[in-house]
């Protein structure tokens, strides 16, 4: 329960919003707003794990997920990609960043006598939209077993939902891929129209 307490105290923020300008939030302030998952290792683990949430963008927005990465050391290829997660809007920045790496250093001395395991396998926790720890681990993030379990989407979802792409090239990919269904479509009306008559 002490756990939970402090790592209500922690802060975050989003740069790539516009209605949060960047300004610090505690964690304890999300509460009914926001679920959160924090990441935390090597800056080369982290960019791994960083790539493999990129595929549940949607999904995580969906289920109302602040994601938060807390890199345990420098490295040029990390901090351009978390720059760039941050801006897109889906990535959220640890405002304290040597708070974030002692709390998780705290947890895993706690449960394992050692916190190499934040540096070296990673770690992460999860919290649910109360605040309360619904997920944590040492080393991958189990992410479609948390986001099937634990952080289901807080809207039903819609097969309506238009793709949401990761790159302009996936971006151009769908189009050309929506412009190809439209002409489809339009072959085959008129083909329809051509038999009727």
């Amino acid at each position: 329960m002490e756990r939970e307490l402090a790592v209500g105290d922690l802060q975050i923020s989003q740069t790539g919003s516009a209605l949060g300008g960047g300004r610090p939030r505690a964690l304890s302030a999300l509460r009914g707003e926001r679920r959160v998952v924090a990441i935390s290792g090597s800056p080369g683990w982290l960019l791994a794990e960083l790539r493999s949430a990129e595929v549940y963008r949607r999904r995580l927005e969906q289920s109302g997920v602040a994601l938060v990465c807390v890199a345990f050391g420098e490295e040029a290829a990390w901090a351009d990609a978390s720059r760039a997660a941050e801006a897109a809007g889906w990535l959220w920045r640890p405002a304290d960043a040597s708070g974030w790496r002692g709390y998780f250093s705290d947890i895993l001395t706690a449960k394992d006598g050692s916190a190499k395991a934040a540096a070296e396998e990673g770690a992460f926790f999860a919290l649910s939209l109360r605040g309360r720890s619904c997920a944590s681990g040492v080393g991958r993030v189990p992410w479609d077993e948390l986001l099937g379990t634990k952080l289901p989407p807080i809207e039903p979802l819609s097969p309506s939902d238009p793709p949401a792409p990761a790159s302009e090239e996936e971006a151009a990919v769908l189009a050309a891929q929506a412009a190809e269904a439209e002409a489809a479509d339009t072959r085959r009306a008129t083909a329809q129209r051509l038999e009727v008559q």
